[in-house]
């Protein structure tokens, strides 16, 4: 961003648009190139061993992870009741594969357990992204929580972006 002239907006958990903020304070480029943060409600970020045990329990060599989606909508399923998709080479060393399971079941998936977070998270009290300009998350509201592809709840922040959301809408 700093090196490549343009206008940027940037994704990310509190915490990283928070140091994009305090960034942007230190440098003038920056500051004048990211025009809207963006955060995603957040309750801990995992550590890379999170897709590593996943990955394991699908039978995905961890070394061989290819792509992951931690949040598969599985039809027929609640918004809340969401799955992994992992392709990657298997264990048996047999080309890739690609498979999907439901989150439940598999250890170390159930995000209230807080295994693979990250200490500082422990600390950390900005669940959405008091920093960013919106912040987007799952409203498993019971009302939207039965459409499997799942809704968002949206705060904007920002006048200009709100105006940019509905004119787009």
């Amino acid at each position: 961003v700093i090196e490549t002239p343009g206008r940027y907006a940037a994704i990310g958990t509190p915490c990283f648009v928070k140091a994009l903020r305090l960034a942007a304070r230190q440098s003038p480029e920056l500051s004048e190139r990211l025009h809207f943060a963006v955060g995603i409600v957040c309750g801990h970020l995992k550590t890379a061993a999170f897709a590593e045990a996943l990955a394991w329990q699908c039978g995905i060599d961890p070394d061989g992870i290819e792509a992951i989606d931690f949040r598969t909508k599985i039809e027929g399923r609640p918004a809340s009741r969401y799955g992994v998709s992992v392709t990657g080479r298997q264990f048996s060393g047999e080309g890739s594969v690609s498979v999907t399971r439901p989150m439940e079941g598999l250890m170390g998936a159930d995000w209230g357990q807080g295994l693979f977070k990250y200490k500082a998270c422990e600390f950390c009290d900005d669940v959405l992204a008091e920093t960013a300009d919106a912040v987007v998350g799952d409203a498993w509201l019971p009302v939207y929580d039965a459409d499997h592809r799942g809704t968002n709840v949206v705060v904007v922040r920002d006048p200009r972006l709100l105006d940019l959301l509905e004119r787009g809408r």
